[in-house]
């Protein structure tokens, strides 16, 4: 379980990830040398580094798909490695429910997003694949594990 503190500073850090151990201290009220502990205490529980969240659009990546795909059981390694080794894919998970690989996908362009379809289906045997364009997104990396988030959840949960 985490500590208060703990719990702040990962919220902190989710809303800007550049803050400083001195922001951070100020904002938690506590010495800098505690939230220096803490923070490493969090990269032993599994903090892997604060990120930026990226505005793809901005970036010149109109085109940014979730493709999850089933492949033959010959085939897995083969597809992992192009998927692990790929420019194009931001992120990649090994998944369920009838499913192997579920992957987010950016590209600047349509020919870069119709050569990687074809070079997907050449890479191995895909026994199905389902494909998800990204309109537009209403809320990325929110979640927060702060208690007074989740009681204003449950709240409007049972209006």
């Amino acid at each position: 379980m985490l500590s208060t503190n703990e719990l702040k500073i990962l919220d902190l850090l989710r809303q800007d990830p550049r803050i400083k151990m001195t922001d951070l201290a100020k904002n938690l009220n506590i010495p800098k040398s505690t939230v220096f502990d803490i923070f490493n205490k969090l990269k032993e529980k599994g903090l892997h580094s604060p990120r930026l969240i990226l505005d793809f659009d901005k970036l010149g990546y109109s085109i940014r798909v979730f493709i999850a795909v089933s492949v033959s059981a010959d085939s897995k390694g083969k597809v992992l490695i192009f998927l692990k080794d790929h420019p194009n894919i931001n992120s990649l998970f090994a998944v369920g429910s009838g499913h192997d690989y579920l992957f987010e996908a950016v590209f600047g362009n349509q020919k870069q997003h119709l050569e990687f379809m074809r070079d997907l289906d050449f890479s191995a045997e895909i026994l199905e694949k389902q494909v998800f364009y990204t309109l537009d997104d209403i809320h990325r990396e929110r979640f927060t594990m702060m208690p007074q988030q989740s009681s204003k959840i449950s709240s409007n949960l049972s209006s």
